[in-house]
């Protein structure tokens, strides 16, 4: 939790299953090195990370065309399958790779707790994820000259991430039971998410001036089921939970690194905009109906602007010392609004990150 993913240093905008998915069709042949970077300079996104995993991937040094597939299955306690087929194709000028994916993977836990006190509880959930989908992902690279070149990639992935989730409760008071019930419960998510990034990179002699613009976007549908049954009574509570989200992340971002004999010095700002428009629906099944209630029930739209510039230097005294420092300014802008509740918010921040190690 915290770290934040870049390939071939450009960062991923994944998390939870998204980004495990994502990562294990990487084939380990391509991967040409990892690097962990535990205190990021100021040229990244002031976040309150635990760090960066960079995962720089080797570059196609045959011309001409080549492909490959290949096919995994898995036997635990489900049967599960990921497959990858690719076509790579480079000239003088062009470098070009598609890839396609698919996985089929289920998996099964088993969690136990138990609160221990005055009011104690334990608890056992036997769950089964269910994780499957469809992937392509593109990279399309163009010299313009020697020292030029510009590019896209891009990457689209659909497909579903569910769980069946059986649950038992006891809740106890003095260690008396007050409360014995167990719980069936359905998770089904449909999800579209795409990534698209343009770049074009100039150098100059040892300078190096980078341009990006970024766009992410995801579309989580939610639909949650659950049943619940009071062991003493038989009595039954079912209730279903329906979340439509949409969120997207609009981003450019513009870096010149000055590498002199003395001291390397690097410069740049960023612009990224985020969009959360997400609609969550609790219902309660009365008679044959489901029925909505309100008071957990709730339309919200958020916005978010965030500014940033960075500055940094670093000096190479030796093979084994070295000393970085930076400054990052952030100004950030947040919007909030709900219809259901009316009731709106705005703030506005700016803060400095400075940043400094041997």
């Amino acid at each position: 939790n915290g770290v934040s993913v870049m390939v071939n240093d450009r960062m991923l905008n994944l998390s939870g299953i998204e980004l495990i998915n994502y990562l294990r069709n990487l084939r380990s042949e391509n991967i040409l090195k990892i690097e962990v970077i535990t205190t990021p300079p100021a040229k990244y996104d002031a976040q309150g990370n635990s760090g960066i995993i960079n995962i720089v991937l080797k570059k196609n040094q045959n011309p001409g065309w080549n492909g490959y597939l290949n096919t995994n299955y898995t036997q635990k306690t489900y049967a599960g399958f990921t497959s990858v087929a690719g076509v790579n194709y480079q000239n003088e000028k062009w470098k070009a790779s598609v890839k396609v994916l698919g996985y089929d993977a289920d998996k099964r836990s088993v969690e136990n707790y138990k609160i221990i006190g005055q009011n104690s509880s334990i608890s056992r959930d036997d769950r089964r994820d269910m994780n499957d989908g469809l992937g392509l992902n593109a990279n399309f690279d163009y010299s313009l000259s020697k020292n030029a070149n510009i590019g896209l990639i891009y990457d689209i992935s659909k497909g579903h991430s569910d769980m069946d989730i059986r649950s038992e409760q006891s809740y106890f008071t003095h260690n008396a039971v007050t409360l014995q019930t167990d719980t069936d419960s359905k998770h089904r998510s449909v999800f579209t998410s795409q990534m698209l990034n343009l770049y074009f990179d100039q150098k100059f002699g040892e300078h190096k001036l980078s341009l990006g613009a970024n766009y992410y976007g995801n579309l989580p549908d939610n639909n949650v089921n659950f049943t619940t049954r009071n062991l003493a009574d038989n009595s039954v509570q079912v209730v279903r939970n329906l979340s439509t989200v949409d969120y997207k992340i609009y981003s450019g971002q513009a870096d010149l690194a000055l590498n002199f004999k003395k001291i390397q010095l690097e410069t740049g700002a960023k612009y990224s905009q985020f969009s959360n428009d997400s609609d969550i629906g609790y219902f309660n099944l009365i008679q044959d109906g489901y029925i909505i209630d309100p008071g957990r029930s709730n339309l919200f739209n958020y916005k978010e602007k965030n500014y940033a510039a960075y500055l940094s230097a670093s000096k190479d005294f030796s093979e084994k010392w070295s000393a970085k420092a930076g400054l990052r300014y952030e100004y950030t802008k947040t919007n909030g609004f709900s219809p259901t509740t009316q009731t709106e918010s705005e703030n506005r921040y700016g803060k400095f990150f400075p940043t400094a190690y041997i």
